[in-house]
C-alpha cells in the first residue's frame, strides 16, 4: 500500500510466476540494478507475496555479506538452510538429508579454507558426523534430491547483497548456486548488480562474466532508474509532513 516507486507491480508478477511454476527444478533469478535502487526492496516484496498467497512455500533467506571475510559461504550458506527449516516437524526427514549432505560439503570446503566444519550442523549429529563423512557425496546428493521431490514442498532461497561480497567470496557463492541449480523444487532469487559481479567473475576465472552467468540464470529482471522528479516529490512531501507547515511549504521547492 505504501509503494511509491512502482516496485509491487514487478514483484506480485514474480511471486505469482514463483507460485504457479510447478516442480520447479533449481530455477535460479536474478534482480539486476547499481546500488540504491531498491533491489532489496524488491525482494521483500517479493517474499511477502510468496507468504501472503501461498503460505505453504518455505523461503529461506541469506545475505552472504553478514559473513564476507568471516566465515566460508558454503559453511554458512548450508547451517542457513538447516536451520531456517529445521524447526517444521514435517521437513525432519529433508532437514537430516541436508545435514548429511552440508556436512561432506562443509568438511570439503573446510579442508581447503582453513574453516572449521559447520558448528550447528555438527552439534546437531554429535558423534555421527564421521560415519556422515565417509558416504559418498553423490549418493548424498541423490538422496537429497529425492527426499525434496518426495515432500512436494517448494523452497525459495533469497540471496541479497551479492554485489558486495570480494571476487574471490562471488566466486565461492556462485559454485554453491551451481552445486544446487539442479536440485527439484528450489528456486533462487539472486540480487547484485551485473556489472560488478561480471568483472568480479572475469577477475577470479579470466572469462566473460555475463556469458557465464548466462550458463545459471534462467530469468532475468533488471530494475530502471527511478524517475529523479518522482524522487525529489516524494522526498519533499515526506519532509512536509515531518516539517510542517511553518514557512517550509514555500520554500520547499527552492
Amino acid at each position: 500500500e505504501q509503494d511509491e516507486f512502482g516496485y509491487s507491480t514487478l514483484s506480485s508478477f514474480i511471486a505469482d510466476s514463483i507460485i504457479s511454476t510447478e516442480n520447479p527444478n533449481g530455477i535460479v533469478i536474478s534482480i539486476n540494478a547499481p546500488w540504491g535502487y531498491g533491489k532489496s526492496s524488491l525482494m521483500n516484496f517479493i517474499s511477502y507475496y510468496i507468504s501472503e498467497r501461498s503460505p505453504e512455500i518455505h523461503i529461506v533467506n541469506f545475505n552472504p555479506w553478514w559473513f564476507s571475510s568471516r566465515e566460508n559461504l558454503v559453511n554458512q550458506f548450508f547451517a542457513e538452510f538447516w536451520a531456517q527449516i529445521k524447526r517444521n516437524p514435517k521437513l525432519k526427514k529433508i532437514t537430516s538429508a541436508i545435514g548429511e549432505y552440508a556436512g561432506v560439503l562443509g568438511q570439503a570446503a573446510a579442508i581447503g579454507s582453513g574453516y572449521p566444519i559447520i558448528t550447528p550442523i555438527a552439534n546437531f549429529f554429535g558423534k555421527g558426523i564421521k560415519s556422515i563423512l565417509k558416504k559418498d557425496v553423490q549418493r548424498l546428493k541423490n538422496d537429497l534430491a529425492s527426499d525434496l521431490k518426495k515432500s512436494g514442498n517448494k523452497f525459495v532461497f533469497f540471496i541479497d547483497d551479492i554485489d558486495r561480497l570480494t571476487p574471490e567470496e562471488i566466486k565461492e557463492l556462485f559454485k554453491i548456486v551451481k552445486v544446487l541449480a539442479d536440485f527439484p523444487n528450489v528456486i533462487y532469487i539472486l540480487s547484485f548488480d551485473m556489472d560488478i559481479v561480471c568483472e568480479a567473475i572475469n577477475l577470479s576465472y579470466g572469462i566473460d562474466g555475463k556469458a557465464y552467468l548466462e550458463k545459471i540464470i534462467q530469468a532475468s529482471f533488471s530494475l530502471p532508474k527511478i524517475d529523479k522528479l518522482r524522487l525529489r516529490r516524494t522526498l519533499f512531501s515526506k519532509l512536509w509532513v515531518i516539517g510542517g507547515e511553518s514557512g517550509f511549504k514555500e520554500n520547499i521547492w527552492h
